[in-house]
């Protein structure tokens, strides 16, 4: 299956991704109240929804990191959605040691 070989080689490279980062300095801000967010987390995910809607531009995405997309929000309240698929990605998580 074409999708899972894509998302198993896009989590591995994150992982390389974050690697980068490990044991040095790195931005951390907050999204919300005890809630952090590192360079690695949004560059691993960067290199996630490159990866992948390069592979399936027709797909919508929604991550932790990105913002919601009318593909997904859609869903929710069962309106048509232009997106055939919706992928969901939860990241490798980056934070504090």
């Amino acid at each position: 299956m074409k999708e899972k070989k894509i998302a198993i080689a896009a989590a591995e490279t994150a992982g390389d991704v974050i690697m980068k980062y490990y044991r040095s300095k790195y931005e951390i801000t907050d999204k919300s109240p005890n809630n952090p967010v590192t360079e690695a987390d949004l560059a691993a995910n960067y290199h996630i929804h490159e990866t992948i809607t390069s592979a399936f531009p027709q797909d919508g995405w929604l991550s932790e990191e990105s913002k919601d997309s009318p593909d997904r929000v859609g869903k929710i309240y069962n309106k048509e959605l232009s997106k055939p698929q919706v992928v969901h990605v939860d990241r490798l998580i980056s934070c504090i040691e």
